[in-house]
């Protein structure tokens, strides 16, 4: 009989633990079928019809994606610095780690204008400038006497380029000279304007009266030695017109200033014209009866914008 008892007390016991494990089998749900339709209700939600419309999420916390991150159709909208979003403006990166921000869409919104040399330090956020660059004048040839007169200086070069730059660091600008214009001697060269790896030549000096009466050559404009994504030549200064005439007019800039105009004989005055900034080359003396300077080649010029 005790035998007996004890089996059953066993038997008992074992449908006991039977029932407990059915019981907690039963606890345990299924992944819904047919996502995402029956998938849990909102704040995780779906619609895309009027009887299912789509509910607006929002979350101020960050958000960390790893992998790759699919949109199909809609809008997707982020501001990273909570500031209103201004029509046409773009999310764009602004430094190296993907720093993101708001950006007029690549129109430049910032000018700086070097017109003698000086420094300048990239922004935060700036990573990419448009550079434009003129190369100084060159200086009009002088006359010797009364008979002689100078060729033009030629038109400082053109330079452009997209350059990239680093936030924060200190930039070096130069901003090429015009050339001097000087009596009984060749017009000075204009210098070169540049920053970083882009450089506009300047304009060459015109040639003096040589051999007092003789035909003065103008200066070659600047412009084969320049470097950048867009090279215009500046404009060679003209040749007087030997004994008796005018001297050369200087020659123009691209985009820039214009060459010195070579005075009329007016009243008897024969001088010279100094060039127009942008790297306009100044013009050659003219005959006033006694030994004349040539004009001055403009200085150049170096535009920054981002």
């Amino acid at each position: 009989m005790k035998k007996q008892l004890i089996t059953l007390a066993a038997l008992a016991g074992g449908f006991v633990l039977g029932a407990s494990a059915l019981v907690a089998l039963a606890d345990w749900n299924q992944a819904p079928p047919n996502p995402p339709q029956n998938n849990a209700p909102a704040p995780i939600n779906v619609g895309n019809s009027a009887d299912n419309p789509p509910i607006l999420q929002t979350r101020y916390d960050p958000l960390q994606i790893m992998g790759n991150l699919g949109i199909l159709g809609g809008n997707f909208l982020y501001n990273p610095t909570g500031t209103t979003v201004v029509n046409g403006r773009v999310l764009t990166a602004t430094d190296n780690l993907g720093t993101a921000g708001w950006s007029n869409g690549g129109i430049p919104s910032n000018i700086v204008a070097f017109n003698s040399s000086g420094n300048w330090t990239a922004p935060t956020g700036v990573t990419k400038v448009r550079v434009r660059a003129w190369g100084g004048g060159g200086g009009g040839g002088g006359s010797s006497d009364s008979s002689g007169q100078g060729g033009g200086g030629g038109g400082g070069g053109y330079a452009e380029d997209i350059v990239t730059v680093e936030p924060g660091t200190y930039y070096i600008v130069t901003v090429g000279t015009g050339g001097g214009g000087y009596f009984k001697s060749s017009g000075g060269n204009g210098g070169n304007s540049s920053f970083l790896t882009l450089v506009a030549q300047g304009g060459n000096g015109g040639g003096d009266d040589g051999d007092k009466g003789g035909k003065s050559a103008g200066g070659s404009g600047g412009g084969a030695s320049s470097v950048g994504a867009v090279i215009l030549s500046g404009v060679s200064g003209q040749s007087s017109g030997g004994s008796g005439q005018d001297g050369g007019w200087g020659g123009s800039s691209p985009y820039g200033g214009q060459g010195g105009m070579v005075p009329s004989n007016v009243s008897g005055i024969f001088g010279s014209i100094d060039g127009v900034a942008p790297g306009g080359g100044g013009s050659g003396a003219g005959n006033s009866g006694s030994s004349v300077a040539g004009g001055r080649g403009a200085n150049g010029e170096v535009i920054i914008e981002y």
